[in-house]
């Protein structure tokens, strides 16, 4: 599996967590890709991403945009569907923990859909 997290490697979990989003398809996600300081997970199988914020995670401060530009490029991420946050599966457990998905928003996605 071709994993991205932060334009590397994959360091969240199993991508079952829902924390930030899951694919509506699949109910998964294969890791975030930066675009600037921006943080968009995505579903490689099924060719969607979704924005979760800015500066959220660190990993953007150690890349140039050359990098980013390339990475998002060579994976052809330009083809990928761009997904509103209430399109983004939330699973039950997250949202029965009540918690602000995107501090400050009160956003709690799609309710076990």
């Amino acid at each position: 599996m071709d994993t991205v997290t932060g334009n590397d490697e994959n360091h969240l979990t199993n991508g079952v967590d829902g924390y930030f989003g899951l694919c509506p398809h699949c109910h998964k996600h294969d890791g975030y890709v930066n675009i600037g300081k921006g943080h968009w997970f995505v579903c490689h199988e099924h060719k969607v991403m979704w924005f979760v914020g800015s500066n959220l995670f660190s990993s953007w401060k150690d890349q140039t945009e050359e990098g980013q530009r390339r990475y998002y490029d060579e994976r052809g991420l330009d083809s990928y569907k761009h997904l509103e946050l209430e399109q983004v599966y939330t699973p039950p457990e997250v949202y029965e923990r009540g918690e602000d998905l995107y501090p400050g928003t009160g956003i709690i996605l799609n309710k076990g859909n």
